[in-house]
């Protein structure tokens, strides 16, 4: 015999739309270009999802192994790191990123840890391998935009309003470059 049933049950208040999570965020209010890295394809496609919603330009990489690649070619504004994968997890990564960083004599990248164990040592380690901040997974939207509101603040991390800021000034500047041009090659 085959039997049916329907349950309506009411959406409860804890359950986030995604008109939700946006609620109150500034949306693209960041510029950069971020290295995403963590052996969870779910996490990976979510953490992009999140930082392009805020208008970090995503590279995603799914080891430790390919994120001390990828971070030495340069170019990176921040890197978000998982503490714990397979290989190389991110901790040697850090390490190794910031042994390459010493040797080029270059600016030192700021490096997020995003782990789901809370605990102090974890939070130590971080530090020690040369983490800047610590993020616990999972997060929320307005968790990670504060976390980069927090590191732009710290790190010169570009936000938005600055670049939009200096556009404001740069467009006046070459207008009146632009001036100097035409009149010297019309009174030439």
């Amino acid at each position: 015999s085959t039997f049916w049933f329907t349950i309506r049950v009411p959406l409860a208040d804890s359950c986030a739309t995604y008109e939700h999570l946006l609620e109150g965020m500034d949306s693209k209010r960041f510029a950069g270009r971020g290295l995403l890295v963590d052996d969870n394809p779910v996490n990976l496609e979510v953490g992009v999802a999140l930082l392009e919603m805020l208008g970090v330009t995503v590279v995603p990489v799914e080891s430790g192994e390919a994120a001390v690649r990828t971070a030495s070619e340069g170019g990176f504004d921040l890197i978000l790191m998982d503490c714990h994968m397979p290989g190389v997890d991110g901790f040697e990564a850090t390490q190794i990123i910031r042994h390459t960083e010493l040797e080029r004599r270059g600016p030192a990248c700021p490096i997020v840890a995003l782990t789901a164990n809370a605990t102090s040592n974890c939070r130590q380690r971080c530090k020690e391998v040369g983490m800047n901040a610590y993020l616990s997974k999972p997060f929320r939207m307005r968790e990670l935009e504060h976390m980069l509101s927090q590191v732009s603040d710290a790190y010169d991390f570009q936000v938005k309003n600055k670049i939009e800021g200096m556009t404001s000034l740069i467009t006046p500047v070459i207008t009146i470059i632009m001036g100097i041009v035409v009149m010297i090659i019309v009174l030439s």
